[in-house]
């Protein structure tokens, strides 16, 4: 019984430095925002008033803070409804034995190693209306395919997403191919030898048995989509206008370029809340199966 008690008090002392850094730099972080999101204060000034949900009253009322909101469901159905698909077909073609894979998936997997801000600086002088892609369509004859990319207030949106698509496509790949490699190869020769073709096998036996790894990619691309600032601050700023704004660069615009940071915490916990909304299923589910199992 003393070793057991021995045991414990050693597993909770090497736990215990990240425990104190997860529980100051986190928690008390998160409730010191949600603290002062029911204040007006505006940074600069030393004493604050306590106002209670005013901000967030104020907040879903404000013309930008909806925009944004609207923007980002966008980009979030966008972005999951295409890097899933493409991730999937991605792995796919890698788990036929197919020639040069480790290059391939060096390929797909290149975009994850640069950092967001280089994807955005480089993808935004791709689409400079008077460079990038639009000299290569004017240098080829086909200036008719030419486009204003982010210049254009009505597709500037779609054009930030698809570099969001680009960026994290190989992520998706290589959580989907590691589920296929998982899969027994005993089921899918089985399922062969009982007269089942391609797709039958698909349907039947791979799209069920990657089901965690999709679930676990639409919790990890959702957290991505709805915390968007990198992309779209480096190429567009939220412009034109407020045609690619959303609600992480308001926060930051509100917070560190106005001074007020009430209005910019506040703004923080609707983002936390989105962001909970969707995750918080996702980790009673785990916690159920972990304890069935």
């Amino acid at each position: 019984m003393r070793w057991v008690l021995k045991e414990n008090l050693f597993l909770f002392l090497l736990l215990l430095p990240a425990m104190v850094l997860v529980g100051v730099f986190i928690y008390y972080f998160i409730g010191w925002t949600v603290r002062v999101s029911m204040t007006d204060w505006q940074g600069l000034r030393p004493s604050y008033n306590f106002v209670g949900l005013r901000n967030f009253l104020r907040l879903f009322s404000d013309y930008r803070f909806v925009v944004g909101a609207k923007n980002n469901l966008f980009v979030l159905a966008v972005f999951i409804g295409s890097v899933i698909p493409i991730g999937f077909i991605l792995a796919l073609m890698l788990d036929q034995n197919v020639r040069f894979e480790a290059l391939f998936r060096s390929i797909f997997l290149l975009p994850m190693a640069l950092s967001l801000i280089v994807t955005a600086t480089a993808w935004a002088w791709l689409y400079n209306p008077t460079l990038g892609i639009n000299s290569i369509f004017q240098a080829l004859g086909l200036e008719r395919l030419q486009s204003l990319f982010i210049a254009d207030p009505n597709r500037a949106l779609f054009w930030v997403t698809v570099t969001a698509i680009w960026q994290f496509s190989g992520f998706a790949m290589a959580i989907y191919l590691a589920a296929l490699r998982a899969i027994p190869e005993e089921l899918t020769e089985a399922a062969r030898i009982d007269g089942a073709n391609f797709w039958q096998i698909l349907v039947r036996i791979t799209l069920p048995l990657v089901k965690p790894a999709t679930v676990s990619l639409i919790v990890l691309l959702t957290h991505v989509a709805l915390k968007i600032f990198d992309l779209v601050w480096v190429m567009t700023s939220g412009g034109p206008g407020y045609a690619t704004d959303v609600p992480a660069l308001y926060m930051f615009v509100t917070t560190f370029r106005q001074d007020r940071v009430a209005y910019g915490a506040a703004i923080a916990v609707v983002m936390f809340v989105f962001v909970m909304v969707i995750i918080g299923p996702y980790l009673v589910y785990n916690r159920r199966k972990e304890v069935e199992l």
